[in-house]
């Protein structure tokens, strides 16, 4: 495994991890954030998550697992399709949480627009070197 799928590996596991506690554990998720922001002056988010959004959310971390595991199970430049729909996912995610954390400052906005911001940035870079340097 090269570098590039090691860490789309580690992110695909994240994604997993969070979708889960999305589903399983949305109160709890809020709960253990809520502190942090609390800490730094922040706003708190309500710790119920209406069952709506839950689905939405999960809804998401399931599109980009699936979209992890093409770029993990495709070649060369057979990863350029789920690799735009990464960068599209989570880049939409981080700006809509710098959006919400324009709106309403809270802990869990801006950690969702850096989180996301980074996985971005990683996608955008493996589409653009990475791919390239494929030869698996």
């Amino acid at each position: 495994m090269k570098f590039w799928d090691w860490l789309t590996l580690l992110f695909l596991l994240a994604f997993v991890f969070v979708g889960a506690a999305f589903l399983f554990f949305p109160s709890e998720f809020l709960a253990f954030w809520n502190p942090l922001g609390k800490t730094l002056g922040m706003k708190e988010l309500a710790e119920e998550a209406p069952p709506f959004w839950r689905i939405f959310s999960v809804a998401y971390m399931v599109m980009v697992c699936a979209a992890a595991v093409g770029v993990l199970l495709k070649k060369g430049e057979e990863k350029r399709p789920f690799l735009y729909l990464l960068l599209l996912g989570k880049g939409s995610s981080s700006l809509g949480g710098l959006l919400a954390f324009l709106f309403y400052p809270a802990f869990l906005f801006l950690a969702t627009f850096l989180a996301d911001g980074v996985v971005f940035l990683f996608f955008v870079t493996y589409l653009v070197w990475g791919v390239k340097h494929d030869k698996s």
